[in-house]
Protein backbone atom coordinates (compact mmCIF):
# COMPACT_ATOMS: atom_id res chain seq x y z
CA UNK A 1 0.00 0.00 0.00
CA UNK A 2 1.46 3.37 -1.05
CA UNK A 3 0.55 6.19 1.28
CA UNK A 4 -0.49 9.37 -0.47
CA UNK A 5 0.74 12.75 0.72
CA UNK A 6 -2.80 13.84 1.58
CA UNK A 7 -3.05 11.14 4.26
CA UNK A 8 0.24 12.03 5.94
CA UNK A 9 -1.30 13.03 9.26
CA UNK A 10 -3.07 9.70 9.64
CA UNK A 11 0.06 7.60 9.12
CA UNK A 12 2.25 6.56 12.01
CA UNK A 13 4.76 3.76 11.93
CA UNK A 14 3.75 1.18 14.51
CA UNK A 15 6.59 0.75 17.01
CA UNK A 16 6.27 -3.02 16.95
CA UNK A 17 7.25 -3.12 13.26
CA UNK A 18 10.92 -2.73 12.61
CA UNK A 19 11.53 -1.31 9.14
CA UNK A 20 13.41 -3.55 6.76
CA UNK A 21 14.52 -0.87 4.34
CA UNK A 22 14.44 2.88 4.10
CA UNK A 23 14.19 4.61 0.70
CA UNK A 24 13.32 8.06 -0.55
CA UNK A 25 11.35 9.24 2.46
CA UNK A 26 9.55 6.04 3.39
CA UNK A 27 10.24 2.71 5.08
CA UNK A 28 9.14 -0.74 3.99
CA UNK A 29 8.14 -3.20 6.70
CA UNK A 30 8.61 -6.97 6.55
CA UNK A 31 5.25 -7.36 4.77
CA UNK A 32 6.17 -4.88 2.03
CA UNK A 33 3.99 -2.04 3.33
CA UNK A 34 5.30 1.52 2.87
CA UNK A 35 5.21 4.15 5.60
CA UNK A 36 6.31 7.78 5.33
CA UNK A 37 9.16 8.41 7.77
CA UNK A 38 9.46 12.19 7.63
CA UNK A 39 6.16 13.93 6.93
CA UNK A 40 7.77 17.37 7.01
CA UNK A 41 9.87 16.76 3.89
CA UNK A 42 7.85 14.09 2.10
CA UNK A 43 6.75 15.31 -1.30
CA UNK A 44 8.83 18.50 -1.22
CA UNK A 45 11.54 19.12 -3.83
CA UNK A 46 15.17 18.98 -2.74
CA UNK A 47 17.50 21.88 -3.47
CA UNK A 48 21.26 21.65 -3.50
CA UNK A 49 23.54 24.56 -2.70
CA UNK A 50 26.31 24.55 -5.26
CA UNK A 51 29.87 25.53 -4.48
CA UNK A 52 33.23 24.96 -6.09
CA UNK A 53 34.46 23.34 -2.90
CA UNK A 54 31.92 20.54 -3.33
CA UNK A 55 33.09 19.81 -6.86
CA UNK A 56 36.74 20.15 -5.92
CA UNK A 57 36.52 17.85 -2.90
CA UNK A 58 34.66 15.11 -4.77
CA UNK A 59 31.19 15.76 -3.32
CA UNK A 60 28.83 12.85 -3.94
CA UNK A 61 29.90 10.62 -6.76
CA UNK A 62 30.72 11.44 -10.37
CA UNK A 63 27.08 10.88 -11.45
CA UNK A 64 25.79 13.38 -8.88
CA UNK A 65 28.36 15.99 -9.91
CA UNK A 66 27.58 15.42 -13.60
CA UNK A 67 23.84 15.74 -12.91
CA UNK A 68 24.35 19.03 -11.05
CA UNK A 69 26.46 20.45 -13.91
CA UNK A 70 23.89 19.23 -16.48
CA UNK A 71 21.10 21.04 -14.63
CA UNK A 72 23.17 24.22 -14.51
CA UNK A 73 24.00 23.90 -18.22
CA UNK A 74 20.31 23.32 -19.05
CA UNK A 75 19.48 26.62 -17.35
CA UNK A 76 22.24 28.41 -19.26
CA UNK A 77 21.08 26.83 -22.57
CA UNK A 78 17.59 28.25 -22.14
CA UNK A 79 18.90 31.70 -21.33
CA UNK A 80 21.47 31.74 -24.15
CA UNK A 81 18.85 30.72 -26.71
CA UNK A 82 16.52 33.43 -25.43
CA UNK A 83 18.91 36.32 -24.85
CA UNK A 84 21.93 35.59 -27.04
CA UNK A 85 20.69 34.25 -30.39
CA UNK A 86 23.82 35.40 -32.26
CA UNK A 87 27.28 34.13 -33.03
CA UNK A 88 30.29 36.26 -32.26
CA UNK A 89 31.97 37.45 -35.46
CA UNK A 90 35.39 35.91 -36.26
CA UNK A 91 37.06 39.35 -36.35
CA UNK A 92 36.00 39.96 -32.73
CA UNK A 93 38.11 37.11 -31.37
CA UNK A 94 39.78 36.71 -28.97
CA UNK A 95 37.22 37.83 -26.43
CA UNK A 96 37.10 38.26 -22.72
CA UNK A 97 34.02 37.40 -20.68
CA UNK A 98 33.25 39.48 -17.64
CA UNK A 99 30.50 38.47 -15.29
CA UNK A 100 28.80 40.50 -12.65
CA UNK A 101 27.15 38.72 -9.74
CA UNK A 102 24.27 40.48 -8.02
CA UNK A 103 23.51 38.64 -4.79
CA UNK A 104 22.79 39.11 -1.11
CA UNK A 105 25.78 39.11 1.19
CA UNK A 106 24.38 36.56 3.62
CA UNK A 107 27.03 35.72 6.19
CA UNK A 108 29.64 37.11 3.82
CA UNK A 109 31.97 34.18 4.43
CA UNK A 110 32.05 32.78 0.90
CA UNK A 111 34.71 33.20 -1.78
CA UNK A 112 34.11 34.43 -5.33
CA UNK A 113 36.58 31.90 -6.66
CA UNK A 114 34.35 29.07 -5.39
CA UNK A 115 31.91 29.96 -8.18
CA UNK A 116 34.32 28.83 -10.94
CA UNK A 117 31.98 26.06 -12.08
CA UNK A 118 29.37 28.63 -13.21
CA UNK A 119 31.94 30.12 -15.58
CA UNK A 120 32.98 26.64 -16.78
CA UNK A 121 29.37 25.64 -17.47
CA UNK A 122 28.59 28.94 -19.20
CA UNK A 123 31.57 28.77 -21.58
CA UNK A 124 30.85 25.08 -22.34
CA UNK A 125 27.28 26.00 -23.31
CA UNK A 126 28.47 28.94 -25.42
CA UNK A 127 30.54 26.45 -27.43
CA UNK A 128 27.72 23.92 -27.56
CA UNK A 129 25.25 26.57 -28.82
CA UNK A 130 27.83 27.69 -31.41
CA UNK A 131 28.09 31.22 -30.05
CA UNK A 132 31.86 30.66 -29.98
CA UNK A 133 33.72 28.09 -32.10
CA UNK A 134 35.77 26.75 -29.20
CA UNK A 135 36.50 27.55 -25.57
CA UNK A 136 40.26 27.45 -26.05
CA UNK A 137 42.59 30.41 -25.53
CA UNK A 138 42.44 31.05 -29.27
CA UNK A 139 38.91 32.43 -28.71
CA UNK A 140 38.50 33.20 -24.99
CA UNK A 141 41.50 34.84 -23.33
CA UNK A 142 40.16 36.37 -20.17
CA UNK A 143 37.60 36.35 -17.42
CA UNK A 144 36.79 38.84 -14.73
CA UNK A 145 34.32 38.49 -11.88
CA UNK A 146 32.72 41.31 -9.92
CA UNK A 147 30.27 40.92 -7.04
CA UNK A 148 27.61 43.50 -6.14
CA UNK A 149 25.54 43.37 -2.98
CA UNK A 150 21.78 43.64 -3.30
CA UNK A 151 19.16 43.85 -0.54
CA UNK A 152 17.41 40.73 0.69
CA UNK A 153 14.37 39.96 -1.46
CA UNK A 154 15.80 41.50 -4.66
CA UNK A 155 16.30 39.31 -7.73
CA UNK A 156 19.71 37.69 -7.87
CA UNK A 157 21.42 37.88 -11.26
CA UNK A 158 24.47 36.85 -13.23
CA UNK A 159 25.26 39.26 -16.06
CA UNK A 160 27.83 38.19 -18.64
CA UNK A 161 29.51 40.81 -20.84
CA UNK A 162 31.57 40.00 -23.92
CA UNK A 163 34.28 42.29 -25.21
CA UNK A 164 37.18 42.13 -27.61
CA UNK A 165 40.49 41.61 -25.96
CA UNK A 166 42.62 44.12 -27.92
CA UNK A 167 45.77 43.51 -25.89
CA UNK A 168 45.85 39.88 -27.00
CA UNK A 169 45.33 40.92 -30.63
CA UNK A 170 48.17 43.47 -30.54
CA UNK A 171 50.57 41.08 -28.79
CA UNK A 172 49.78 38.43 -31.38
CA UNK A 173 50.51 40.88 -34.20
CA UNK A 174 53.84 41.79 -32.58
CA UNK A 175 54.85 38.15 -32.33
CA UNK A 176 53.91 37.35 -35.93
Amino acid sequence: MFLKWENRDEVKIPKKYKPISCRKGYVIDKWGERYIINRRVAGTPKFETLSGNKFYSGYGNSRVRAMLMDKLKDDFRKKIKKYLPIKIRPEDFPIRIDWDIFSVKGKGDWDLDNLWFYRKAFVDVLKECKVIPDDSIEYVTGFDTQWYEIPEGETRMLIFTFSRNPLDRSVRELIE
